[in-house]
């Protein structure tokens, strides 16, 4: 199995506290059989309740950012923009007040698209400069090349307070409380007892997506999982 689907297919177990069989789950899998092994796993075919974990979540989340930022109780409704209620300077500091306040996860945040580029064109300024000074010698060549993944390291960790960025299927509050769904689902039914089936394909699209930052609607029931990971690669979250 490809390293990065089975980060997700390991993800997924956490999140649904399900385990599944070796070769149940493979490059060829699509969505589908992934949301039919996890249901197979839940029992969620004999489910017939009309709970909403989401609803339950939308009215935590609500309650706690109007106590957080001091909001008027009609500033929240589901298509509330996060990055409108919360300021990017106090972003990342508001987001882990929620989640500590909520004991559940909550989406992880990006480097917008500038530090992205910034920290990238950075991490090849040490190959760049043994380029320039010592030439094309082999060992100084190589050396330089094995610093990339350190400086990008490093660049990783110093820039982590301009990591406010929003995943984009977690813009909204209403969006944000479905990935948290995802994200906190085994938590979740333990505490409030299972929802229903289309409840559970949702919250596992939202998963998916906060693990490979798919952006443009969601995968249908016949793509492969492997040629999501492969068009995506796996969402950085900080």
């Amino acid at each position: 199995m490809d390293p990065d689907l089975q980060e997700i297919v390991k993800s997924v177990e956490t999140a649904f506290d399900v385990r599944f069989e070796k070769a149940e789950i493979s490059n060829e899998s699509t969505f589908e059989d992934l949301y039919n092994a996890l249901a197979c796993r839940l029992g969620t075919g004999a489910v017939t309740s009309d709970r909403c974990l989401t609803s339950i979540v939308f009215w935590r989340l609500r309650r706690a950012m109007i106590d957080v930022l001091d909001l008027p109780k009609n500033a929240i409704t589901p298509s509330t923009p996060i990055e409108a209620s919360i300021p990017a300077l106090h972003r990342r500091r508001t987001w882990s007040d929620l989640s500590e306040r909520l004991a559940l996860r909550l989406p992880g945040m990006e480097y917008p698209s500038w530090c992205a580029w910034v920290m990238l064109i950075s991490s090849f300024v040490p190959f760049a400069a043994v380029m320039f000074w010592q030439g094309s010698r082999l060992g100084w060549t190589l050396a330089s090349i094995l610093t990339i993944p350190i400086v990008v390291a490093f660049l990783t960790h110093i820039a982590k307070p301009f990591a406010t960025a929003l995943p984009q299927h977690s813009r909204t509050v209403g969006e944000t409380c479905r990935t948290m769904v995802g994200l906190n689902h085994a938590k979740l039914v333990q505490e409030l007892g299972a929802s229903n089936p289309t409840e559970l394909r949702k919250a596992l699209q939202y998963f998916v997506a906060d693990m490979t930052g798919i952006e443009h609607g969601w995968p249908d029931g016949h793509t492969r999982l492997f040629d999501l990971v492969e068009t995506t690669l796996l969402r950085v979250k900080v």
